[in-house]
């Protein structure tokens, strides 16, 4: 058998072992990326979700404190940067007509 011969082999064996790994690796970041995607859908589902209710309540009391309209605008940013869509928005600025309250003292 000639090194030619083995040499050619061994590449074929080479580039083959190299060829599987990378295809396993594409295949990983592929299921990395849907993974992600569905992680980013729950939580802009959930941030929906807890928008919609707080300005469900917050407009059946008629008002709103200050710290609550800041956690339901620190929610609205976040899914709004997850690529949350205008139905949210037109919520959103609902909420922002709710006449605001200080919190009270205890």
């Amino acid at each position: 058998m000639s090194l030619t011969l083995i040499l050619q082999g061994l590449m074929t064996i080479i580039v083959g072992y190299v060829g599987i790994k990378l295809k396993k690796r594409e295949e990983e970041k592929e299921k990395e990326r849907e993974e992600s995607e569905a992680i980013k859908n729950g939580i802009r589902a959930v941030l929906r979700d807890r928008i919609l209710q707080a300005y469900n309540h917050f407009s059946r009391i008629g008002k709103i404190q200050i710290e609550e309209l800041e956690n339901i605008s620190n929610m609205y940013i976040a899914y709004h940067n997850l690529g949350g869509n205008g139905v949210v928005t037109s919520v959103y600025n609902k909420v922002l007509q709710i006449p605001h309250e200080l919190k009270k003292e205890d």
